[in-house]
């Protein structure tokens, strides 16, 4: 996305995953982009019900809706080092993909 010119904030983190500080981190490393776990980890269930709460007239609008309910639970921040060593890792692994792509064809 950030080669397409689209500017990332960060990403937002939700469902079972989102009970894993380790994953959280290193998706922050990996990406090198904020993680932001919401409070709700259930997030189709959150649109839903703030959906039902604006066509309830509970809310003026998504907006709103989003604004009161929404909450970020915690900011996971990448750090550089680790960046570095994972994106050293992914260079190895597309360099293994590469010299192995003759051999994938004749399998």
């Amino acid at each position: 996305m950030k080669e397409a010119g689209i500017t990332i904030d960060g990403l937002r983190a939700v469902g079972g995953a989102v009970r894993s500080p380790v994953w959280l981190q290193t998706k922050a490393d990996i990406t090198k982009c904020n993680v932001v776990p919401l409070k709700v980890r259930e997030a189709a269930r959150l649109g839903a019900a703030i959906l039902a709460g604006t066509a309830a007239g509970e809310y003026s609008s998504v907006d709103e809706g989003v604004k009161r309910t929404v909450m970020i639970k915690d900011v996971y921040q990448p750090n550089e080092n680790m960046y570095k060593l994972y994106n050293e890792k992914y260079n190895i692994c597309k360099d293994i993909c590469g010299a192995l792509e003759e051999i994938n064809k004749r399998l």
